[in-house]
């Protein structure tokens, strides 16, 4: 992918919260100019926070709101019949896989992969659903770009240390070429999903798709990345707390990382380094 001019976009959860915010992102996508582009998504809003609570309930009850608001969503935005039956019935699979994992739970304690793979399911979701509306909508896209899946889990390779994830950028480049070397258009990537070394389904933690996006446009040798959320910007301050906060216009790499150190929520602490 490395001959090829990519950018990179990531939405996040409040981006993608229901049907009018994905038909904005879908929009956005389409307003890029370039030939080449990779949408890391975020798990829709509060997902990811219901799935841990499934975690803990070892049922399906946490999550019973998104499952209707879901379904809803696929049935407002969707028009192909077949296309919302996919939808549906890939769902419904995930639904199962989670519940046969509960079912088959010995010591009542779920392994780290099983964990990562209820977890992950949110930006599963996300991918699958803008990948569906951006194919159906693809007239709208001035350069008519062909829509493709990136199965970050068969590209993104980690090892967990004391810090948190450790990418393997060897294993991971490897990965991208594998995956999706001749393909070009929009390719959407769920984010916060890797594999760990010995093939395991793991996350990158918390918060981690702008990380996802980071790593992968390190990948591809992207000249950008753009992190779409619910702010105009990098703010003097958090414009929740401080009402007269202001976008700073510029920054440098150092001072972006300092301010993820720091705890800055509008950038992730890992994200910078693959970029510097």
């Amino acid at each position: 992918m490395k001959e090829k001019n990519w950018q990179v976009y990531k939405f996040g959860g409040t981006s993608l919260a229901d049907g009018t915010c994905l038909e904005r992102v879908c929009e956005l996508i389409h307003q890029n100019a370039c030939s080449n582009l990779i949408v890391v998504v975020s798990a829709m809003a509060g997902v990811t926070d219901s799935l841990f609570k499934v975690l803990q309930t070892k049922n399906l009850e946490p999550i019973q709101v998104f499952m209707n608001l879901y379904q809803e969503t696929i049935e407002k935005l969707i028009k192909d019949p077949a296309t919302v039956r996919s939808l549906e019935d890939s769902f419904e699979s995930d639904i199962e896989k989670i519940q046969q994992i509960f079912a088959s739970l010995e010591s009542g304690q779920l392994s780290h992969p099983e964990t990562s793979i209820i977890i992950g399911f949110g930006e599963i979701w996300s991918a699958r659903l803008l990948i569906s509306l951006l194919a159906q909508n693809n007239d709208q896209d001035p350069l008519m770009r062909e829509i493709h899946e990136l199965n970050a889990r068969k590209i993104i390779n980690v090892s967990h240390g004391e810090m948190g994830p450790i990418v393997d950028w060897n294993k991971s480049q490897l990965g991208l070429e594998k995956e999706k070397n001749k393909i070009t258009g929009i390719l959407v990537m769920g984010g916060f999903l890797a594999t760990d070394l010995d093939t395991n389904p793991t996350t990158l933690g918390r918060n981690g798709s702008d990380f996802s996006a980071s790593i992968i446009a390190f990948l591809s040798n992207a000249e950008s990345v753009t992190i779409w959320t619910d702010v105009d910007g990098v703010m003097t301050g958090d414009p929740n707390q401080v009402s007269g906060a202001t976008i700073i216009s510029q920054m440098s790499y150092d001072e972006a990382t300092e301010l993820a150190y720091f705890g800055a929520k509008v950038i992730h602490p890992k994200m910078m380094s693959p970029l510097i």
